[in-house]
């Protein structure tokens, strides 16, 4: 069965600030840098809109692939995908203190993803050895810089 690698980050200068994101997507013998940025986000916004717009452009470009597995080095978005966001839809998106998660509608994005495809997110240490996940580092940090 086909698979798609996909590494993203995000980074922001201040919290708020101006925000870069970047992803790296692996399929076969491509390898493809989408990146963009925003002029007032959070760090976690644009960890989230990185792995969004990943997930977008494979869905574009390989239409038939269901599987894919994600790098992060953002807990935030790791546990959010494997432990927290069932629990949120159950709870009405609501966190446990009974208030509306944050960042919700780009939560939604994300669940509306994991509802129709086999998405493992794996989260890797920022910042390491791993080759893949300083390239989207470097690339979502020069994002900010250009903006």
């Amino acid at each position: 069965m086909d698979s798609v690698t996909l590494y993203t980050d995000g980074a922001c200068s201040g919290n708020p600030g101006v925000g870069g994101w970047a992803c790296l997507i692996l399929y076969k013998d491509e390898k493809i840098i989408c990146k963009g940025y925003n002029p007032s986000t959070t760090n976690n916004q644009m960890e989230l809109i990185a792995f969004i717009e990943g997930i977008e452009f494979v869905l574009r470009r390989y239409p038939n692939i269901k599987n894919i597995m994600v790098f992060t080095d953002s807990q935030y978005l790791s546990k959010g995908i494997n432990e927290w966001i069932h629990k949120w839809v159950e709870n009405d998106w609501q966190n446990s203190d009974g208030k509306e998660i944050k960042n919700l509608d780009l939560w939604r994005k994300i669940y509306d993803f994991l509802k129709k495809l086999n998405i493992k997110c794996n989260w890797t240490k920022g910042h390491n050895n791993d080759e893949y996940n300083n390239l989207v580092d470097k690339e979502a940090r020069s994002m900010i810089e250009i903006s």
